[in-house]
């Protein structure tokens, strides 16, 4: 058949035919580039790598506990063929390189990712120094003295309670990607509303309130709308309203990561909790006893009162970096100005800064 022929037959095929023409050319190229890659892998020699690879199935993994590294065949979209490794490090993305034309860059490539990982230095992660009660004696800390709060004073003249659940709740909703090893990591996460999820709890919120602490968060507290005058009542009724509710079946199919029921003084916000499910991933908070709760609520006044920023965020473990010196003074004149354990004059002074501090900022 002359060119013209083939040319004018090439031309008489319609667009649906002529691109079938085309896969099959390239799929034609593709099998003989796969065959060609195939040969290389055939021939590569693993005695002159420094790492245990295991070749199978013209594919090397090498295992280098906790992190590993395989290389592949790819293909690019035509008819190429590219060799292809993947390094896989816990709690981490996979990292690809699919630029390798011969199997013995690929390897070399390998081995400089998995050893330049094993040398890394790890540096600890850093903690902010969180200091307790202990160190914040008037013996340890004498510039407190001025402003010292006892834990007596912060009593009120008459406690009540209310019922008080607390939860933490999976997302609704969720788009995730693989990491290395198979995990994977969980992006745009939607929770339920607070109306929403007491209707999932099966809870009438006419007579509690549910509160969402942060809308990307799946934290919520649960409180009685009523307050009662006794611990045996309000016992009563948030065991009642724990039962009544749907959180031990949403626990056991996975909605409830954990929760726990009971009550809470309405003055101080000691609670007491009576109950709960529990995983070892996602423990309950642990209290402590009350009094201890009211030292550390009184010395939560104190440092107000002296406005003490660095101590304030050594106590209550507040990363600089999620909140500076600046910000953390402003709570604490917020917080100073609305005490009624700290003296109207302390109080007075604290309203002044926060007006001049929002004028200078307007």
């Amino acid at each position: 058949m002359s060119e013209a022929n083939t040319e004018a037959e090439a031309q008489a095929l319609t667009p649906e035919q002529e691109q079938q023409r085309k896969k099959l050319i390239n799929d034609a190229w593709s099998i003989l580039y796969q065959s060609a890659r195939h040969k290389q892998a055939d021939e590569v020699d693993l005695s002159v790598y420094t790492l245990p690879w295991v070749y199978s199935s013209h594919t090397w993994q090498c295992d280098v506990p906790p992190n590993r590294a395989t290389i592949r065949l790819v293909r690019d979209g035509s008819w190429w063929w590219w060799w292809e490794v993947c390094i896989e490090r816990p709690d981490h993305f996979k990292h690809t390189n699919s630029s390798f034309v011969e199997p013995d860059e690929a390897l070399k490539w390998a081995e400089q990712q998995l050893i330049a990982i094993q040398n890394e230095v790890k540096e600890p992660k850093q903690k902010p120094p969180r200091l307790t009660l202990a160190d914040f004696s008037l013996e340890k800390q004498p510039h407190l003295a001025p402003y010292w709060i006892e834990a007596q004073a912060m009593e009120p003249e008459r406690i009540t309670y209310r019922v008080l659940i607390e939860l933490e709740c999976a997302p609704c909703d969720y788009e995730s990607m693989e990491m290395s090893f198979g995990k994977q990591f969980r992006y745009h996460e939607k929770f339920y509303t607070p109306t929403k999820l007491a209707r999932e709890l099966n809870i009438d919120t006419t007579q509690v309130s549910v509160k969402q602490f942060f809308d990307w968060m799946g934290l919520y507290h649960v409180t009685s709308s009523t307050s009662y005058y006794t611990e045996s009542l309000a016992a009563e009724k948030a065991q009642q309203l724990w039962d009544k509710s749907a959180i031990v079946q949403q626990y056991n199919v996975g909605n409830v990561l954990r929760a726990q029921y009971g009550y809470s003084e309405v003055e101080t916000g000691y609670a007491v909790m009576l109950g709960g499910c529990e995983s070892p991933d996602h423990p309950n908070y642990k209290l402590s006893d009350r009094a201890k709760y009211m030292a550390g609520l009184a010395l939560s006044e104190t440092l107000i009162y002296a406005l003490d920023v660095k101590g304030f965020q050594a106590y209550r473990g507040i990363p600089t970096k999620w909140i500076d010196d600046e910000k953390t003074l402003a709570i604490m004149h917020k917080r100073r100005a609305e005490s009624a354990h700290i003296p109207p004059e302390a109080r007075a002074e604290s309203r002044q800064w926060l007006a001049a501090h929002t004028a200078n900022r307007s």
